[in-house]
């Protein structure tokens, strides 16, 4: 009877201990797809954004120097500023990972300036905003990538006492 009950034991054991390493295991695998998930969400809006700055930095060099530029040039100029804003906007939805986001507000900014100048026909300023918006969206995706290392946050200074710049000592 004895060897019975230690059998019996071991086979609720045996069994336990499966459906523990089935369940680790399916936890382990809803976040791998989790991740793959949102790995694929950044790199669409990456996507996404860098396509609509792209066709938006051509229009730089269509536009004629010293004349008017065309009002359909200007107004697809707009719809790809406006188009990048959008996937800026998803972008900053799907990248809440250090680094990767820091940027992105300023990013949002820029394109803010860049549409506004668009529209005040300031298109020199417009298409340098967009430029520099650009910029800071490829570092992001660097960071996120993996292919550049997140920046140090710099740590808060006391109240009162001033911040030193890197070689600049006493």
């Amino acid at each position: 009877m004895t060897s019975a009950i230690i059998g019996l034991i071991g086979a609720a054991l045996g069994a336990l201990t499966a459906v523990i390493g089935s369940a680790l295991s399916e936890r382990r695998q809803a976040r791998h797809e989790a991740a793959t998930w949102r790995r694929d969400q950044r790199a669409a809006a990456y996507d996404g954004v860098f396509h609509a700055l792209t066709r938006a930095a051509s229009y730089r060099h269509k536009i004629p120097a010293g004349r008017a530029p065309d009002q359909a040039l200007l107004q697809q100029w707009f719809d790809d500023l406006v188009e990048a804003q959008y996937q800026l906007r998803l972008l900053t939805a799907h990248c809440h990972r250090p680094g990767g986001g820091t940027r992105l507000p300023v990013a949002v900014e820029r394109m803010n300036t860049a549409l506004a100048l668009l529209g005040e026909g300031d298109l020199a300023k417009a298409a340098d905003a967009a430029d520099e918006a650009a910029e800071l969206i490829a570092r992001c995706a660097r960071i996120d990538m993996g292919n550049e290392p997140t920046p140090p946050t710099p740590r808060p200074l006391p109240a009162g006492e001033p911040r030193q710049e890197p070689g600049s000592g006493p």
